[in-house]
């Protein structure tokens, strides 16, 4: 407003967008969020937010290639691995013309192909495994891994910048053995939405595995009974999803390395898998029921006006986890199936208060079975 020739409209624009980033920079590190450690890194960040809309409008610099300038500095600054910073950064750029968007979008596309190579790389410095299946495993399987012939394991905190669980019963490393003959990697502890990642880092793993070389997927988890002939200690099939009520994994630049932008999902879970899942279960003389299952954020658990939307909807289980990544995992052309063991009835279809302490015991009291059950799946599939 000093410059005496006067500013554009866009220009006042961009400074109240810039004001309002300090705003809420100021408050996430206030927060902790950020996680930045120093008064350096603090000042460094409203530096960065605020200093190109200045030079755009006290001269006559073009703020979208300033912007950029700023941007590829600080990809290659100590700040890059600040995944909030830079994310917060790059979808300011994406308000800006053509240089701005170009740099933004292709960030966030070459980070995550980035951080794949690495993950990839810090595994395979510790072993070079090859599994054909990967399993994922919830509650109740916790301490599966313990029972397979076990060749090498990687702990989360062992792989850089990889996400790590928080939740009680989820143990956090990879597990690489043989279930019977067959070469799998376990991971023994997911990572879910609510834990407050992104949902490229909650299906960061499911991709990793299937670089790692695995061609198949057996998801599993714990689900609360949305049909009313289910009871807990059920099995349930999954034959299709609803993952309506989370974002898509997809969202974003499309990674053409990983798969196509439009993906089919018509059938996400093998039709085959679904086979030798039954043949499974009546081998093993346990009942198997089979549905729809339905993924909500969490982590509280829902109302009753949410389980009768979600029976409307057509969903038989519900939980918070397991729609997420097997889009992901479709999406880079694996064989899916999916196990859900019904811990608990829905809230509304009984009088019990739900929590976290009923899903564990359930879960734990048929956990022989469901063992069984992965075991024989596995190694028939």
């Amino acid at each position: 407003f000093l410059n005496p020739r006067g500013v554009t409209g866009v220009q006042i624009i961009n400074l109240i967008l810039t004001l309002a980033a300090i705003c809420c920079m100021y408050g996430l590190f206030k927060n902790y969020w950020l996680k930045l450690t120093d008064l350096k890194a603090a000042y460094f960040t409203l530096l960065v937010s605020v200093t190109p809309v200045f030079l755009g409008t006290f001269s006559y610099v073009n703020v979208d290639y300033v912007m950029a300038v700023f941007f590829i500095y600080l990809l290659y600054s100590e700040y890059r691995e600040n995944y909030i910073l830079m994310t917060f950064w790059a979808v300011m750029m994406t308000q800006t013309k053509e240089p701005g968007m170009v740099v933004a979008f292709g960030y966030f596309a070459v980070r995550m192909l980035y951080r794949l190579a690495t993950n990839a790389g810090s595994i395979r410095e510790k072993t070079d495994f090859k599994p054909e299946v990967a399993l994922i495993l919830g509650s109740g399987l916790g301490d599966y891994a313990e029972g397979i012939k076990i060749e090498a394991s990687v702990e989360y905190s062992q792989i850089e910048g990889f996400p790590v669980s928080t939740v009680q019963g989820h143990k956090g490393r990879f597990v690489f053995g043989y279930v019977e003959e067959v070469p799998v990697v376990i991971m023994q502890g997911r990572v879910h939405y609510y834990e407050g990642y992104p949902m490229s880092d909650v299906v960061l793993p499911t991709r990793l595995m299937k670089l790692m070389g695995a061609k198949k997927l057996i998801l599993t988890n714990a689900a609360g009974g949305i049909n009313e002939n289910f009871r807990p200690g059920d099995f349930m099939m999954i034959t299709d999803h609803i993952a309506t009520g989370v974002p898509s994994p997809l969202i974003g630049p499309n990674l053409d390395d990983l798969g196509e932008r439009f993906p089919d999902m018509s059938q996400v879970y093998s039709k085959r898998i679904q086979e030798v899942i039954r043949k499974a279960a009546q081998d093993c003389k346990i009942p198997l029921q089979e549905g729809v299952y339905v993924q909500l954020t969490g982590p509280n658990y829902e109302t009753p006006a949410e389980i009768r939307m979600c029976r409307i909807w057509g969903g038989d289980a519900v939980g918070m986890s397991t729609a997420c990544e097997a889009m992901a995992a479709r999406h880079m052309g694996m064989e899916i199936g999916g196990i859900s063991c019904i811990t608990n009835l829905a809230a509304g279809l009984s009088k019990e208060k739900l929590d976290h302490k009923e899903v564990q015991e359930i879960a734990d009291r048929v956990s022989a079975d469901f063992k069984k059950l992965v075991t024989k799946v596995i190694a028939t599939m």
